[in-house]
């Protein structure tokens, strides 16, 4: 083997050598311009995502905390709070405080009917000795988030009502109420 050889040998070996490296670094240009770009990118938002669940997980324990503690305080009231029976002559004002109670929910109440007579068979009715059950039949126009605050309305009054039966049909005229047709049961001293 002659210098000469050996010359072009070396030579061509740096020809392949320079082109592996020159082929290395269009790999690694190309991987650090759209490649590394897009998983830099995805970490940030991820980033973000991480920071915005942390601060959900923080706020539902400090709401559930709140909750657990609300529970308590609700069985208390719930044990201190007795529903009234009322007496037969008494039952104006509680149908005047079933309507104020629709007027405050903005239901409009097109019917009310008290009843001694059980209008719907299907609910069987505790018969309680020395009280009288009387049913309340009310036609109501509403949306559905006015009539669960109107319910609800009627939960928290203090004398005993309670819901029976009730039927929710759609109003041909606005689409956005219903018609309720909801009956009440409460009970009156003899």
């Amino acid at each position: 083997m002659t210098k000469i050889d050996l010359f072009g040998k070396l030579e061509l070996d740096n020809k392949k050598l320079m082109l592996i490296v020159i082929v290395w670094i269009v790999i690694i240009y190309i991987d650090f311009t759209y490649l590394m770009k897009m998983q830099l990118n995805s970490f940030s938002v991820s980033g973000k995502k991480v920071v915005y669940l942390k601060r959900d997980i923080a706020d539902l324990n400090k709401e559930l905390a709140q909750l657990k503690d609300s529970q308590g305080n609700l069985k208390d009231a719930a044990t201190k709070k007795a529903r009234r029976i009322i007496k037969e002559e008494q039952m104006p004002d509680l149908l005047q405080k079933i309507t104020e109670i629709a007027n405050n929910n903005k239901v409009v109440v097109t019917k009310i009917d008290p009843s001694r007579e059980q209008k719907t068979k299907e609910a069987t009715v505790v018969q309680i000795p020395g009280l009288s059950p009387i049913f309340i039949a009310l036609d109501l126009v509403s949306d559905y988030h006015s009539l669960g605050s109107f319910i609800a309305g009627l939960e928290n009054i203090e004398e005993f009502v309670a819901v029976q039966d009730f039927y929710i049909s759609r109003q041909d005229k606005d689409y956005f109420k219903e018609k309720t047709a909801l009956v009440l049961r409460t009970y009156v001293a003899r």
